[in-house]
């Protein structure tokens, strides 16, 4: 596990960036709509620390491994992070893949409980974790335990080439 530490504007950058598509989802009910998760937020409390936690580890991970963060509404047709990297926010000891996630892309798993706390549990390809033994029933979802991610980085001047080398290949 290796913590993700966010500078204080790192912070203010994901608390700004949940504001703002939590009132562009509001406005156009496009996407992020309660409904449509497996657990609807009970608030807007709620809501909003998701968002947050889930920006804050998309930047965390841009800064850790030193590619540029995408910003607001890749809506999967662009990676978070860089040109292949998808990041997972989740309290639950499972990363997730959706059916919508781009087969040449590596996803991360960041967890804790605050932007102060965030770490990287692991990350996996997404092509390697379509497989049956991880898929839910009846869904287009596979969970990932975090024991079976991948934990090993190189050197950060390496890291960017290390993780291209992953879309290139063929798996």
């Amino acid at each position: 596990m290796r913590p993700l530490p966010l500078t204080d504007d790192d912070k203010k950058l994901a608390r700004q960036a949940a504001d703002f598509f939590i009132e562009w989802s509001r406005k156009t009910q496009e996407t992020d709509n309660p409904h449509t998760r497996a657990v609807p937020w009970t608030n807007d409390h709620e809501r909003k620390y998701e968002m947050q936690m889930a920006y804050g580890a998309e930047i965390g991970i841009a800064r850790l491994i030193d590619l540029p963060w995408n910003g607001l509404n890749t809506f999967k047709d662009k990676a978070d992070v860089g040109d292949n990297i998808e990041v997972r926010w989740s309290r639950s000891d499972n990363l997730i893949l959706r059916h919508y996630d781009r087969d040449g892309d590596v996803a991360f798993l960041v967890q804790g409980s605050s932007l102060s706390t965030l770490f990287l549990a692991g990350y996996y390809l997404v092509t390697s974790g379509r497989t049956p033994e991880y898929k839910l029933e009846n869904e287009r979802t596979w969970f990932i335990p975090k024991d079976r991610l991948y934990s090993y980085l190189p050197i950060k001047g390496a890291v960017g080439q290390f993780l291209a080398s992953f879309s290139a290949r063929r798996i």
